[in-house]
């Protein structure tokens, strides 16, 4: 998943589990999948917004329709947030090194949890520490409740480094709380088709994009003036 608010820090990687259903399936995967076709092929994921009858200038003709599927208490997502770093070519390169994990759990059953509530979930987040990293400390470390974290002055600021509470933008419940899903900072999708990824492709899309991006432009030719 390519997070199009993060251009400096480009590699994201969506993760989802559902608790498993029996004890021989630990991670819960085929109890995962199968919710996930189950959203994908949902037939009425959007319905008419009644708001929008009041207010046409600032609100969408269509909302999530309430009645879409959701996964039960216990579910768990995580962005996980890769190196990409520029080898000795100037070519763009993902790196095995993560950046910072940021984990929600939700305790409660999204079918009667109320929006907003800090109850729903539980939040974490790990962030990589450099130096403990060169000592071969592993790198990663808990962090408190989200704080702001520091940034190289040319990496641009974003709602993923300010430090806010995760459930200003996650405080929905269930479904309705996954950005990558209701698109929550952008407008709606022709189809919000949802499905699983393996990590290559979603290596080699982001890529991609980012060679497609202004930004990298701007890098590649600062990188050839100097040669």
């Amino acid at each position: 998943m390519f997070n199009p608010a993060d251009p400096a820090n480009p590699i994201v990687h969506g993760l989802m589990t559902l608790p498993a259903a029996h004890p021989d399936n630990t991670f819960g995967t085929d109890r995962t999948l199968a919710y996930l076709k189950e959203l994908a092929v949902f037939p009425e994921p959007y319905v008419s917004n009644d708001i929008y009858k009041s207010y046409p200038y600032a609100r969408p003709a269509l909302r999530f329709n309430p009645a879409l599927p959701q996964f039960p208490a216990g579910t768990q997502v995580a962005l996980v947030r890769r190196m990409v770093v520029v080898d000795s070519r100037g070519e763009l390169k993902v790196t095995p090194i993560t950046e910072s994990i940021q984990l929600r759990a939700y305790a409660l059953d999204p079918k009667t949890a109320q929006p907003g509530a800090l109850a729903n979930q539980d939040f974490y987040e790990l962030i990589l520490a450099p130096g403990e990293l060169f000592e071969r400390k592993g790198g990663l470390r808990a962090s408190a409740r989200m704080p702001a974290a520091r940034h190289p002055v040319f990496e641009k600021a974003t709602v993923f480094s300010q430090g806010n509470n995760c459930n200003n933008c996650h405080g929905d419940v269930g479904v309705f709380s996954l950005n990558t899903y209701t698109h929550l900072f952008g407008t709606l999708p022709n189809s919000p088709w949802f499905e699983p990824s393996d990590e290559k492709s979603q290596d080699r899309n982001t890529l991609d994009w980012k060679r497609r991006d202004y930004t990298w432009g701007l890098l590649s030719a600062l990188l050839q003036s100097n040669q």
